[in-house]
């Protein structure tokens, strides 16, 4: 199999054994499809993750090395798990750094053509590198119905409209506003939500830099009573929310045109702005219901 992106190409000619993923949606991917990563990034390890690695039942010497990527691409710290295949898609990777890594292992970075909000597509892809594409439509499979037999207990989700938002109650603080075509904006979607008309506001505003690239745009702080879904989801920093957990408010965080809003953070971000299908098969127990119950209560 030939990829192709923004460095070059790279050819397998077997499917690797000893992947070293350097990104969340890579290390679930992979991770789903029934290999444990030879290492991985050490930040963004969510319990669902765990979970499954738990629920494989490796040695201990077969478990997922973590590597830190916090001061760039650490060569050498790959370089001593002697991997078949690097996957780097949510890391930053330099040409620099790319030249380095590539004298250790084949290096495969975001393909030319590939959707990374497009879940369905990344675990397909991940499926042919790793010549397992039967699990991967499994998986596929697996996630959709997961989805679809939870929206299925709240019929409300499909009267209502729905946006993904992320927002701090920093002064000033711009409010970032994802796209339609968006991993979260698409998790909204598979429930059966519709837009809201309010999400075409921001399209002609400046671009937001999102983790894994995903396509949002910048919204004043000002202009946020112009975002009024009937439901509204709202990522926050941990001190927000903490704030939110004890108080059922925000001091200082952005008056929304609506009242219906789920505040999140963290892993339960990730759940839905990821492109992960094993993040989506956590969300449909997780957060599904939660967002159910609000559209119930914007519908009354």
């Amino acid at each position: 199999m030939t990829v192709e992106h923004r460095f070059g190409t790279v050819t397998l000619t077997k499917p690797p054994v000893k992947v070293v993923t350097l990104g969340l949606q890579e290390s679930e991917g992979v991770l789903l499809l029934g290999l444990a990563p030879t290492g991985r990034t050490d930040t963004d390890i969510t319990d669902w993750y765990n979970a499954f690695l738990t629920s494989m039942q490796l040695p201990g010497s077969e478990l997922p090395q973590l590597v830190s990527t916090g001061a760039g691409v650490p060569v050498d710290a790959i370089a001593k798990l002697q991997p078949d295949l690097v996957i780097a898609f949510e890391t930053p990777v330099s040409q620099a750094a790319y030249d380095s890594l590539s004298k250790v292992a084949p290096v495969i970075l975001p393909p030319k053509g590939l959707d990374l909000a497009d879940w369905k597509a990344t675990l397909t892809f991940f499926g042919q590198i790793l010549g397992r594409t039967a699990i991967a439509q499994q998986q596929i499979a697996a996630t959709e119905a997961a989805l679809t037999n939870s929206a299925a207990d709240y019929p409300e989700l499909r009267k209502t409209s729905a946006m993904y938002v992320a927002a701090s109650s920093i002064p000033g603080s711009d409010i970032t506003v994802f796209a339609p075509d968006s991993a979260p904006s698409r998790f909204l979607a598979s429930l059966g939500m519709k837009a809201s008309p309010s999400a075409g506001i921001a399209r002609s505003l400046p671009a937001a830099l999102t983790k894994a690239t995903q396509p949002a745009n910048l919204l004043p702080r000002s202009r946020s009573n112009e975002l009024s879904p009937d439901v509204l989801v709202v990522v926050v920093p941990g001190s927000d929310y903490g704030q939110y957990t004890a108080n059922k408010a925000i001091q200082g965080m952005a008056d929304f045109g609506t009242k219906n809003i789920l505040y999140v953070t963290g892993p339960d971000a990730f759940s839905m702005d990821r492109a992960s299908a094993l993040a989506l098969q956590w969300a449909s127990r997780n957060i599904v219901p939660e967002i159910g119950r609000l559209a119930y209560a914007a519908t009354k």
